[in-house]
């Protein structure tokens, strides 16, 4: 993505481009239309561009003609009040004025409006004399840099050309002449023809809708939804985190009418839930595990262990298991919560708890992973450590590399686990952290024997940044796998056969932290940011369908359709992470009704109009 600023300085005719492949550009009024002339090079492979003027905010762009000379023309927008209204310059005067002198300066311009100038000696090219000539800097302590490029250079106060490329190690740039770029760009503008301006008709027909908001405190990282029926149960954190007031507890509300149905408050922060035949089941930070009942909210028994309980229960059979901080495993009856079988794991658990075809998957902070089966007078249990290869140079010896040995040269750190195993009919997948970034995704997958399956892999390269560590569960769509984690900043789709990259999509501004997982509806996949949007996707090939701004109260609702470029916080500030509520819980949906909560302490009900 490239981003364009417009400048409203006394170098009024510079139009900023802010990317990976940072640049500038001269803007040219023609017709009804804003355009910009900009370095081939700094739009190349974009496919999305807007632009940015200081008090105006996001101008789609477009790549309208590039040039074999090393340039491309730009349409900004539909108002051509957003360009300068300075005369094109034709570089009549160039050749006189290269005749009286060799000394000129380089307009260097910032996003802002503010501009500055560097003296600049002209040479010319001997083989190019009439199209190009380069330029080195008059101060020897002065440097040209390649995010100079596209700024015009003056002679004599007049325009002469613009900036295409720098050479940094040999500090020299090499300028297109004013007057040859007038010619060869005046063909383009001769016959353009002016496009109809989009409406707005089709973004109010896609976007979704809130339908309702209310405050209920924190919706913090195991505040995660879920909706039965009509019916919709959500724990909250409260006012603060860790900290007892009022807002603390287990929420129910009618998805349909808005109304509050019952509210059950607890001692500290309620975290993640579940429903099992007409209970809601959930724990607390201070160590309490409820059974609720759906309908009345009335509390049918209640349990204290000595650790918050944080992961959210499962069903196996007729009973439920938790999961503590202290590293204990509890399968507890419907009935009246009396223990059934406890057991001591190799760590907290912090959210890594599945149950699936009569097992039940345990996965620790520890790096731990256990697998149960059996929970009547015979109980199996398998444990293994898992370990990550490395590619730092860090070692581990003998027994230590128990489950892989990918690099060949026992390389190898133990992994942590902050997800819920996602359980499949032949396999069990589960995201985890690790202490660096490195360059394959941090997934990994066991066949139901507990056996590897495989690692993920990127050998295509198709994510251009390195990993992080993840806290998400992989959603599943057909033959794929839908994840995401905050060192890429992406999210991506891999093979459920082969742990390979297939397809990934940027999220926008960087995410500090991602805890929303993946959710998967018919073929859309929908994820929450740490900037406080809601994404949703194309789960086929992950074109970004929409996104909705719910980081802050008096924006929340504000929509990206897929083919505008969402705001970057650099530019404006009002989506910043800093002042932006992040979306950590995972949303919930049911038809075209999505749940989702904020940091902020709001409890959003969309309808997908979709």
């Amino acid at each position: 993505m490239v981003v364009l600023l417009l400048s409203t300085s006394a170098a009024a005719s510079d139009v900023f481009l802010l990317s990976e492949r940072t640049g500038f550009g001269v803007t040219r009024v023609h017709g009804a239309s804003c355009f910009a002339v900009a370095p081939a090079w700094v739009t190349a492979d974009s496919d999305r561009l807007y632009a940015i003027r200081p008090g105006v905010f996001r101008l789609p762009a477009t790549v309208k003609r590039r040039f074999d000379e090393g340039f491309s023309i730009v349409r900004i927008g539909d108002d051509p009040s957003v360009c300068s209204q300075t005369a094109w310059a034709d570089g009549a005067h160039l050749r006189a004025a290269l005749g009286r002198t060799r000394i000129g300066s380089l307009e260097i311009g910032v996003y802002d409006g503010a501009a500055g100038h560097m003296q600049v000696r002209v040479e010319q090219l001997d083989a190019e004399a009439e199209e190009f000539f380069s330029i080195s800097p008059l101060n020897e302590s002065d440097r040209l840099m390649a995010g100079m490029s596209g700024n015009r250079v003056l002679l004599e106060d007049e325009a002469a050309g613009i900036l295409l490329e720098v050479d940094e190690q040999a500090n020299r740039g090499r300028v297109v002449r004013q007057d040859y770029l007038t010619g060869l760009i005046a063909p383009f503008f001769e016959s353009w023809v002016e496009e109809a301006p989009a409406t707005a008709t089709r973004i109010d027909r896609d976007a979704p809708t809130i339908k309702y908001r209310f405050f209920i405190g924190k919706q913090s990282w195991r505040n995660n939804p879920i909706i039965v029926g009509t019916r919709l149960f959500v724990g909250s954190s409260g006012r603060e985190r860790d900290e007892p007031d009022v807002l603390d507890g287990v929420y129910s509300f009618d998805i349909e009418t808005g109304e509050k149905v019952w509210h059950v408050q607890t001692e500290l922060d309620f975290n993640d839930l579940t429903y099992i035949k007409g209970l809601v089941i959930g724990g607390t930070q201070s160590g309490a595990v409820m059974a609720v009942g759906a309908r009345s909210g009335k509390t049918y028994w209640k349990r204290m262990f000595q650790a918050p309980v944080a992961a959210r229960p499962v069903a196996v059979r007729d009973a439920v298991a938790i999961a503590t901080a202290a590293g204990e495993l509890n399968v507890l009856d419907l009935k009246d919560g009396s223990t059934r079988v406890n057991s001591t794991l190799g760590g907290a658990v912090s959210a890594g708890l599945a149950a699936g075809r009569g097992e039940l998957w345990v996965a620790t902070e520890a790096g731990t992973l256990h697998r149960y089966t059996g929970f009547g007078e015979v109980q199996m249990r398998r444990d293994s450590s898992v370990y990550y290869p490395d590619e730092l140079g860090n070692r581990l010896s003998g027994k230590a590399i128990e489950w892989y040995d990918r690099l060949g040269d026992g390389r190898g750190l133990r992994a942590s686990f902050h997800a819920v195993p996602l359980v499949l009919d032949d396999r069990v997948v589960l995201s985890f952290s690790r202490e660096s970034q490195y360059d394959y995704p941090p997934v990994i997958a066991f066949g139901k024997d507990g056996g590897l399956g495989w690692v993920g892999t990127d050998p295509h390269r198709i994510v251009d940044s390195l990993f992080g560590d993840s806290y998400l569960t992989p959603a599943a769509w057909y033959d794929r796998l839908i994840m995401a984690d905050p060192g890429s900043n992406s999210i991506y789709s891999i093979s459920r056969e082969t742990g390979e990259i297939l397809w990934s999509t940027g999220l926008g501004s960087p995410n500090f932290q991602m805890r929303s997982s993946p959710v998967v509806a018919d073929d859309f996949v929908y994820i929450g940011t740490y900037g406080g949007f809601l994404h949703k996707f194309s789960a086929q090939d992950g074109e970004r369908i929409w996104s909705l701004y719910l980081g802050k109260r008096e924006l929340a609702g504000k929509f990206f359709a897929g083919d505008q470029p969402l705001p970057d916080f650099r530019f404006d500030p009002d989506y910043s992470p800093e002042k932006s509520s992040p979306i950590l819980a995972t949303p919930a949906i049911s038809g075209d009704t999505i749940v989702v909560g904020t940091e902020e302490g709001f409890l959003y009900i969309i309808k997908d109009t979709q």
